[in-house]
C-alpha cells in the first residue's frame, strides 16, 4: 500500500492471461495486461506478438467470437463456413482484418 498525503492507493495488479485454444490452427494464447500484447502460438509452431490489444479483444479471440467464412482442413482439424465459435476466425476478425500491429516471435512466459 502506498500513502499519498493520507490517501491510500492500492498497487495495480497486472496479470498475464494464458489459455489453450480449442482450434485447428491456434495452440496457445497469452495476453499481458501491462504491455497490451497478445502472443499467439499456432499449431505449426509459429509465434506472433500483436500490439495494442485490449482485454475484450483477447476474450473475443479466446472465446472464438467470430464465424468462419471459409472451409478448410489441415493436419490439426477441419472448419466449415458458418462454424461458430471459431478461434481462427476470431484471430482474423480482431487481429488480421483490423490491421493490428504485429511482429514474428515472442514468448508465452
Amino acid at each position: 500500500m502506498i500513502r499519498y498525503k493520507n490517501l491510500k492507493v492500492s498497487p495495480i495488479n497486472l496479470k498475464k492471461w494464458r489459455n489453450t485454444a480449442d482450434s485447428s490452427n491456434v495452440n496457445k494464447i497469452m495476453f499481458n495486461d501491462e504491455t497490451n500484447e497478445l502472443v499467439i502460438k499456432f499449431k505449426d509452431g509459429e509465434i506472433y506478438t500483436y500490439e495494442g490489444i485490449d482485454f475484450s479483444e483477447f476474450n473475443n479471440i479466446v472465446n472464438g467470437n467470430a464465424v468462419c467464412v471459409t472451409n478448410g482442413e489441415n493436419r490439426f482439424g477441419t472448419w466449415d463456413i458458418g462454424k461458430n465459435p471459431s478461434v481462427g476466425a476470431a484471430v482474423h476478425k480482431y487481429l488480421i482484418d483490423s490491421g493490428k500491429t504485429y511482429r514474428k516471435g515472442g514468448t508465452l512466459r
